[in-house]
């Protein structure tokens, strides 16, 4: 490698922004990858000098699960489980995603009714997802109070999905070409109960 070459070259962005301290007195240390609150992944690179911070280095958002390794020994269909754990908050997403990539795969055209109740579930689980977005920053702000009715409208979803699908949180609900069952009697009158108290 010419030294033209190593100017041009961009630092891993995993990697720290320094590795040694500034001062005599100074100490590196990795604080993280930590997943605090389940709101993301975080790893801070921090000089300290006692007790204060001279200098830190951020890194946020990286988390490795070894997913695409584990998939490696698994069928199409086998890993459907697994898709659901990639966002908790838009489980039914992942599946119809993966789903529908494996459909495009394979050459598979899903029935006019899957393609809507997949579309229709997809949006009940972004609203339950923005509800959940939403009402962990207020809670971080402080507005306990807002918190906890936004938790009541999400855990109402959640236990209208948990009706159709069997499972609260991550679903598996997906399946390539279809859906692993029809809705329950009653379960589309449904969905506007949540709205009803407001």
């Amino acid at each position: 490698m010419t030294m033209r070459d190593e100017e041009q070259t961009l630092p891993n962005p995993v990697r720290p922004a320094f590795d040694t301290p500034s001062t005599q007195d100074g100490v590196i240390v990795s604080v993280g990858p930590s997943h605090p609150a389940t709101h993301g992944t975080l790893q801070i690179i921090a000089e300290l000098s006692g007790e204060r911070v001279v200098r830190a280095d951020v890194h946020c958002g990286y988390l490795h699960r070894g997913f695409e390794k584990e998939c490696e020994a698994h069928t199409w269909h086998t890993l459907i489980p697994f898709v659901d754990r990639l966002n908790y908050c838009s489980a039914l997403m992942n599946n119809f995603a993966y789903c529908d990539a494996v459909e495009t795969l394979m050459g598979v055209e899903i029935t006019p009714r899957t393609r809507y109740l997949r579309t229709l579930l997809s949006e009940y689980s972004r609203i339950a997802d923005h509800i959940t977005c939403i009402a962990a920053s207020v809670m971080e702000m402080g507005a306990m109070t807002a918190f906890l009715y936004l938790m009541t409208i999400r855990d109402y979803i959640y236990e209208h999905l948990a009706d159709l699908t069997g499972a609260r949180v991550t679903y598996s609900y997906g399946r390539i070409g279809g859906l692993a069952n029809d809705l329950p009697e009653g379960w589309i009158k449904r969905l506007e109960e949540p709205l009803l108290p407001y």
